[in-house]
């Protein structure tokens, strides 16, 4: 499969750093990542990584979406349903996958929005996964 879809989500804007040099922050952040992808010659080198501005904060999410349909076009993305609530220890936003298609699947950010994207990432990932075996336990019971 290849990556059809590349997602930055830059959503904290409230921190010193970003105030003081939004446009500059932002340009140093997509440079880095276009050094990092051409260095190491895959697309997905930043996939489920946070954005971190000069200061260290957290600033946002990278995401690649992976998936086709038969005929290899996008698929539209499922919405997912989760319950989401804040760690007490931690002060995270966790985002629990409901359902039953991944046991124990979760998320967490900084904020709600945050802990779903990474609930999606991480279902993506497992989807991903579990298309690799099938194909591979396919070709087995061919040959």
């Amino acid at each position: 499969m290849i990556v059809n879809k590349v997602i930055l989500t830059i959503d904290n804007f409230n921190n010193a750093a970003m105030v003081d040099d939004r446009s500059g922050e932002v340009a140093r952040m997509l440079r880095e990542m276009a050094n990092r992808v051409e260095s190491d010659g895959v697309v997905n080198a930043f996939e489920g990584r946070y954005l971190k501005d000069t200061n260290g904060n957290t600033v946002g999410l990278c995401d690649c979406d992976w998936s086709e349909d038969d005929e290899g076009y996008p698929k539209e993305r499922q919405r997912l349903e989760a319950i989401i609530h804040q760690s007490l220890w931690s002060n995270l936003y966790i985002a629990t996958l409901r359902g039953s298609e991944f046991l124990n699947c979760y998320g967490q950010g900084e904020s709600p929005e945050m802990a779903m994207t990474s609930l999606e990432m991480r279902v993506n990932q497992l989807r991903a996964i579990r298309s690799k075996e099938l194909a591979e336990s396919q070709t087995k019971i061919q040959d």
